[in-house]
């Protein structure tokens, strides 16, 4: 199948799906005159970038995971540990968020009871000062 057709099925664009050419992901056949021929190979390969994306892994590594599918080898345990790695950092992140929130609480609920508070200029009265 040609770009347009692998586009139109995956609902990703010519564009990216050259991108992912470029980045190694895909290895579409050339036909004469050099049009892209993709096969349901290519287009297996697309499901399987879109899940580990949906899965939040970045380009690194999904290049990583499709360099392992084409030397033939299962990627499962190594997609455990992707999984694995991704939980920790999203929880880690979850954790910075809620502090960060805590403290916006804290700031707006101290600015809704000073409204009036005289704003000096720099710095501003509803900004504290850094820890640290």
């Amino acid at each position: 199948m040609r770009i347009g057709e692998l586009a139109e099925r995956t609902g990703l664009s010519r564009d990216t799906l050259r991108f992912y050419e470029k980045q190694g992901l895909l290895q579409p056949r050339r036909r004469p005159g050099g049009y892209r021929d993709y096969g349901e190979a290519e287009l297996a390969r697309v499901a399987l970038i879109k899940q580990a994306k949906a899965a939040g892994l970045t380009l690194r590594e999904i290049k990583a995971l499709v360099a392992l599918v084409n030397e033939g080898a299962a990627p499962c345990a190594h997609v455990r540990e992707l999984i694995a790695a991704k939980r920790a950092q999203v929880e880690a992140q979850i954790r910075s968020l809620k502090e960060l929130k805590a403290r916006l609480d804290a700031l707006q609920a101290w600015a809704e009871a000073h409204p009036e508070a005289p704003c000096p200029g720099e710095p501003c009265v509803y900004l504290p000062a850094p820890e640290g």
